[in-house]
């Protein structure tokens, strides 16, 4: 077997040091390999207990335990050689909502214990996480490790042949999560963890305490690749996965120029400092127009309407992706005139331009707030302007386009 492979499984399978993780430590009061053999009061013929029983299952001990809601809950103390664990049974009043979780998984001979849950009917967890339970049951833990978590377990290997720097900080794994992570360089890090159906993926951030229920919204210091591990389990990829991510993070993204001093990379902070400059210009030599109307610039996260807003990722392409609203009204009574503006870069769809999207709407009086979230929102489009060409190219039109709609305060496209 693999040295470092071995190293890494006999790791997980004994450390006792976290908290916060499971611990693989045998309880001395529970080494028997059975219960007692009394008489059990449970119902043989009830759904749970032929779940149990069709899965191989020794139900050692039953008891039951009132709940505050639904039915009593009832417990049993189960065994499948040489492990135990306790099937949980909750069910509604009228039966509809009903589950059994198996928790509290344990096997003194091999020292492990595993605080993760399952749900035997699989309504609240996916087969997966049944399958695996029934894969250490057959074979143990230290194979399902091989198994499971192999390319992971080597990762810090293959990525030190590979000339990275790295630390390694309790990167170790369990059924359902994944711990530590692998420091690459100075602020880059990988942690894994489960999707929605328990498989593996891998993400590439700047967080070592990244959280698959973090929220990553563009140009925020947080930032994280996901990275297939079902679709690319190859070391390679994942450098190149790697290597984008840390150009991101040094700023050298964006629309690529070539000038006196070396490359240049123009993206969406160079789009915000011009509309910035534009407005602040507009606002110098033209402030009468400021003070008579409504003249407003917005970033916009997300609009209900357009497609889910995307966030920067060099690894996929997607190097600017910038959306504004430019909003003019003659008066606070007056209909507004909106824009919805797309600023777009994709390197693997279009290396040589960007992207200019420039949608209008004209809006009635006291529904500027909430008619983007109307369901037929194209009643109030008037026009649509599209168009691929340099950065360069498509910020000046940008610009003009802006300075326009100040002075006319009813632009068409």
């Amino acid at each position: 077997m693999n040295d470092i492979l071995e190293t890494f499984i006999k790791k997980v399978a004994h450390s006792n040091n976290d908290q916060e993780r499971p611990t693989y430590k045998a309880d001395s009061k529970k080494t028997t390999s059975s219960y007692s053999s009394k008489k059990l009061n449970y119902n043989p013929s009830s759904k749970q207990v032929k779940k149990i029983k069709k899965m191989g299952f020794t139900i050692c001990d039953f008891y039951t335990l009132a709940q505050s809601y639904g039915r009593d809950k009832e417990i049993y103390k189960c065994q499948c050689g040489d492990w135990f664990f306790s099937a949980e049974y909750f069910e509604s009043y009228d039966k509809s909502d009903y589950s059994l979780i198996m928790k509290e998984v344990y096997n003194p001979k091999e020292g492990v214990r595993l605080t993760d849950w399952c749900d035997l009917f699989c309504r609240s967890t996916p087969q997966s996480r049944l399958d695996s339970y029934l894969y250490i049951f057959e074979h143990g833990y230290h194979a399902y490790q091989r198994s499971k978590f192999s390319f992971f377990l080597t990762l810090p290997e293959q990525l030190k042949q590979r000339g990275y720097e790295i630390d390694v900080c309790d990167f170790t794994f369990d059924v359902v999560n994944n711990y530590g992570y692998i420091r690459i360089d100075k602020d880059v890090y990988i942690r894994a963890f489960k999707g929605h159906q328990d498989e593996i993926k891998m993400v590439v951030t700047n967080n070592k305490k990244w959280d698959v229920n973090f929220l990553f919204l563009p140009n925020t210091p947080n930032k994280a690749y996901t990275f297939d591990y079902q679709t690319y389990p190859n070391i390679d990829e994942l450098c190149v996965c790697i290597e984008s991510f840390k150009r991101h993070v040094s700023g050298n993204y964006g629309f690529k120029t070539q000038g006196n001093n070396g490359d240049t990379y123009l993206n969406g902070v160079h789009i915000r400092e011009q509309i910035d400059k534009t407005i602040a210009e507009l606002k110098d030599t033209r402030g009468y127009l400021f003070q008579k109307n409504v003249v407003e610039v917005k970033k916009n996260k997300q609009y209900p309407f357009y497609p889910k807003n995307k966030v920067i990722n060099c690894y996929k392409g997607i190097e600017i992706a910038e959306q504004y609203t430019l909003t003019i009204k003659r008066n606070e009574h007056s209909s507004a005139i909106v824009y919805h503006i797309v600023f777009d870069y994709n390197k693997k769809k279009n290396a040589d331009f960007c992207f200019l999207q420039i949608t209008q709407f004209v809006i009635p009086a006291g529904k500027e707030k909430d008619w983007m979230h109307e369901k037929n929102v194209d009643i109030y489009k008037i026009d649509k302007f599209e168009r691929y060409d340099t950065f360069q190219a498509l910020m000046s039109l940008l610009t003009e386009f802006i300075q326009r709609n100040v002075d006319a305060l009813s632009e068409k496209i």
